[in-house]
């Protein structure tokens, strides 16, 4: 969204903001989830071989991760892409630097979710607390990981219109 704002594109900074209200908050709703199954433990360390035990937390924390990252056809391609696009069809110098600079923060971004992920569901090294007693959050709960999924996959698209602007205007 800053990046958006110093590009002077403040229409796309706002349709930014308002999709990465859903997958950020299905991201933070799904670290809940996982932190509330494993007893109030937050070392990600301890954390590990859950993608059987958490289904729908780890369904829905990949979603909000391929959302965050750009994916196609999610919600965050649709916000995130209009930005480096306007950043590179700008015709001033500086902004060449600012899409190298927009790229290699989703390349980050991209790091940073892989890792979380594979640190949280899928590593065999870690030191679990006793598995028998980690279950899935209440049905309120998914309820609404459920919910936030759908926004993070439909919403983008289906707003993209109201937001969208003609580069070459700008």
């Amino acid at each position: 969204m800053i990046f958006a704002c110093g590009i002077f594109s403040f229409i796309e900074a706002f349709n930014h903001l308002f999709n990465h209200a859903f997958f950020k908050a299905l991201l933070f709703l799904a670290a809940g989830s996982i932190i509330h199954a494993l007893l109030d433990q937050q070392d990600i360390r301890k954390s590990g071989k859950l993608y059987n035990i958490l289904p729908i937390t780890y369904i829905s924390f990949l979603i909000g991760s391929l959302s965050l990252v750009g994916t196609p056809d999610l919600t965050g391609f649709y916000s995130k892409d209009i930005i480096l696009e306007t950043s590179y069809l700008s015709f001033l110098c500086s902004y060449d630097w600012s899409y190298t600079l927009g790229v290699c923060s989703t390349i980050g971004s991209l790091i940073y979710s892989v890792r979380l992920l594979m640190d949280t569901f899928f590593n065999i090294n870690a030191v679990n607390i006793n598995r028998y007693i980690i279950k899935e959050t209440g049905y309120y709960i998914l309820f609404v990981l459920v919910c936030l999924c759908l926004c993070s996959i439909v919403v983008g698209y289906l707003f993209s219109e109201i937001f969208q602007v003609n580069v070459f205007d700008i």
